[in-house]
């Protein structure tokens, strides 16, 4: 599976040069970077921007428009650069008309998402292995401030990344996102192409091997075929032989049957009878909790000082059933929203194409009614003409307008007969069948919109939902241990795949929401929250300092 690829790379002043230089091949024939510019393949790149000024005097206009109050610092991030691709298998599929409007329809997105007016440039690059797209933009966020650090913060990234999936599936691309929270490095541009091309030697490897698997199986066989040919009286009395036995083997299979059923039923029985000698010990562990616990009561009567001690311990063991109980809710609520979500995108997919449709069609039986029009007004013009043709000696002339009127007459007969057959309408049907196809446009529109604002709908649904399972997991953590175990007990009825799973990662983002929430509603579990982070934060620490350790 494919999927959608949008990478956020941050630039200083001093690389806007850099960049430009790299993305308008700027030095012909020559890249210290980038050895796998086909250069012969340059021209076929694409600027969607068209952008003729210096990437550095778009950059300083742009932010001289911004008024800031302070001075940007010389280390400022001032440009951030985003590479859009996927990866070969997907390209290979489509036509490079196709390739383009794939990468205009993400700058769509982006220029949607961070401001037109913030735009630097957009350059489609064919000339390496794996066609891409770089767009340049400057970091200004919605109240005009220059701050990459805020628009691309690690949750502003992660819904980066789930908006983009979400946009490419809802125009018929199948794309699949990326791992949630994956712990792999974030790469780089450059870093990136590297990996990608790792890869790519790597398959070519894994192909080469397997041929040459395929070349020792082909002399195998050639080898096995000559002996084959050589033994052959040999194999023709070794089928004579295999008609012989054919009967005694359907018996031994018949025989091997009777016993492999005889076997099982012998297995079940003594299945059952240890399930009914069992049963005597979990009836006894009963008897016995129930004196135990009449024995507790009479304990407790003797010793009132306990009775609130046991009613603390009780509501700690209820709270930490109804943990793993919500938690388990909202599992259950969030991989049902997820499927909707799903659902909802691939309805608006379906909705859009059917707008699309009723255009393209509208389109062709507009173009077929010309065409009619332009028959029937032709025709209409030779038959005027030869009642005007007159005289012995024209009788050439009236040959030649019949042959006219008649060829219009075909021509007429064969548009409305494909009328007909494409359409399933008359000439006169016309106007009624655009109408038509105008009202179908229209629904489908507002249907394609309904489905938007679900997905959003969903969106909103899943990250609070996200929110409150976060909460009640750190909630559930800062338990006593054999409290802790109930609740992830219960919690982990509802088993999630992988990437399920990563959305549920808690992060230092989240952590700060948790507090804020805590604060509120149970200040008296904050120092144990903290604590418990800081131990944590503490094994992850040493953990990575041996796990560079053993990398040196």
């Amino acid at each position: 599976m494919s999927y959608s690829i949008m990478r956020i790379e941050k630039i200083k002043a001093s690389g806007v040069t850099g960049i430009q230089i790299h993305d308008r091949r700027e030095k012909d024939g020559t890249s210290h970077t980038n050895k796998d510019i086909d250069w012969t393949r340059t021209k076929e790149n694409v600027d969607l921007l068209n952008q003729k000024e210096r990437f550095r005097t778009v950059v300083t206009n742009r932010i001289t428009e911004l008024n800031l109050k302070k001075k940007i610092r010389s280390d400022a991030t001032v440009m951030c650069q985003c590479l859009v691709t996927s990866d070969n298998v997907f390209f290979s599929n489509m036509s490079r008309q196709e390739q383009t409007e794939y990468f205009r329809l993400s700058l769509e997105f982006l220029e949607k998402r961070y401001g037109k007016k913030n735009l630097v440039s957009a350059t489609i690059h064919f000339d390496e292995q794996t066609p891409h797209m770089h767009v340049n933009f400057v970091p200004v966020t919605s109240d005009e401030r220059l701050s990459a650090r805020d628009l691309f913060s690690p949750r502003a990234l992660r819904k980066l990344q789930d908006d983009y999936n979400r946009f490419v599936r809802e125009n018929g691309y199948d794309l699949e996102r990326g791992e949630i929270d994956s712990k792999v490095k974030h790469l780089n541009v450059e870093e990136y192409k590297v990996n990608t091309k790792f890869e790519q030697v790597k398959e070519k490897k894994a192909e080469l091997d397997r041929l040459k698997q395929v070349d020792k199986q082909v002399d195998l066989n050639v080898e096995k075929g000559k002996f084959a040919y050589s033994v052959k009286e040999v194999e023709a009395m070794k089928d004579q032989n295999k008609a012989l036995k054919i009967d005694n083997i359907q018996k031994d299979n018949k025989i091997k049957e009777l016993e492999n059923e005889v076997s099982k039923l012998q297995k079940q029985l003594e299945t059952v009878q240890n399930k009914l000698q069992g049963l005597n010990v979990p009836i006894n562990r009963l008897s016995n909790l129930e004196s135990e616990n009449r024995a507790l009561q009479e304990y407790v009567k003797m010793h009132p000082e306990l009775e609130k001690l046991l009613e603390h311990f009780n509501q700690m063991k209820e709270q930490s059933y109804h943990f793993g109980q919500v938690m388990c809710e909202l599992k259950n609520k969030y991989l049902d929203m997820k499927d909707k979500r799903e659902k909802s995108i691939q309805n608006t997919y379906t909705l859009g194409k059917q707008a699309e449709k009723c255009d393209f069609t509208a389109e062709g039986i507009r173009k077929l009614k010309k065409d009619i029009e332009n028959a029937r007004n032709k025709c209409q013009e030779y038959e005027k003409e030869l009642e005007l043709t007159k005289g012995l000696f024209k009788s050439r002339q009236k040959q030649v307008l019949q042959e006219h009127i008649e060829e219009e007459q075909r021509q007429l007969k064969k548009l409305q007969t494909y009328l007909k057959k494409e359409y399933e309408i008359e000439y006169i049907d016309i106007p009624q069948k655009l109408m038509q196809l105008q009202q179908e446009k229209k629904e489908a529109l507002e249907g394609k919109k309904v489905q938007i604002q679900f997905t959003d709908g969903f969106d909103l649904d899943i990250e609070q939902t996200i929110k409150e399972y976060k909460y009640l997991k750190v909630l559930a953590e800062i338990q006593q241990k054999d409290l802790q175990e109930i609740s992830f007990r219960m919690s982990n009825v509802e088993k999630f795949t992988l990437q399920g799973g990563r959305a549920f990662y808690i992060s230092r983002d989240d952590r700060k929401e948790i507090l804020e929430r805590m604060k509120k509603e149970c200040p008296e579990l904050l120092k144990r929250c903290i604590l418990k982070w800081e131990v944590q934060d503490s094994i992850e620490s040493q953990e990575q300092k041996q796990n560079l350790t053993l990398e040196l």
